[in-house]
């Protein structure tokens, strides 16, 4: 999987609050207004929408309009576990084999990691954000090995726990 699905993967699979925090964090203050015109409602039932009081009906609606970038670094901000499972890496541009990283719990370090990936998907630099990802992977992986390893590609994508 490519980073591109990794980060679909990631918004798709996102639970409802990820959406209404992706919201906020691109829209900030005026959240409920941009919801409330894009989604043909009032700000006051807007406002709903983005709160826990959400209608479960509603909640396609307000995923749907969620920004798939912005969704996928909340996504990664929340997490408490992450697993990359297998990646194919290279070094120098070459295929170098696979490492089974596999499932990480998220400490200090690598929240700050997961934060720099989810910094560059809020300001739509997807080549950064796949560049820290890589190193946050790496770094899981083994300390160091991201100086001369980089991941091309997940196997099976990244599936984070909150």
């Amino acid at each position: 999987m490519q980073f591109t699905e990794v980060v679909d993967t990631l918004a798709l699979n996102a639970h409802i609050t990820h959406a209404q925090q992706a919201i906020r964090a691109e829209h900030g203050t005026g959240a409920s207004r941009w919801l409330a015109q894009q989604a043909g409602i009032s700000q006051r039932t807007a406002r709903r929408w983005l709160s826990a009081e959400l209608p479960r009906s509603r909640t396609d609606i307000v995923a749907r309009l969620a920004n798939r970038l912005f969704t996928a670094a909340q996504r990664l901000r929340t997490a408490q576990s992450i697993d990359f499972g297998a990646v194919a890496v290279t070094y120098d541009g070459h295929h170098e084999g696979t490492r089974h990283i596999g499932p990480v719990t998220v400490d200090p370090a690598l929240a700050r990691d997961l934060a720099t990936v989810a910094t560059h998907l809020e300001t739509g630099s997807l080549p950064a954000a796949a560049d820290a990802l890589s190193t946050a992977a790496l770094t899981a992986y083994s300390p160091g090995l991201e100086d001369t390893l980089a991941v091309d590609q997940y196997d099976h994508g990244v599936d984070v726990t909150p």
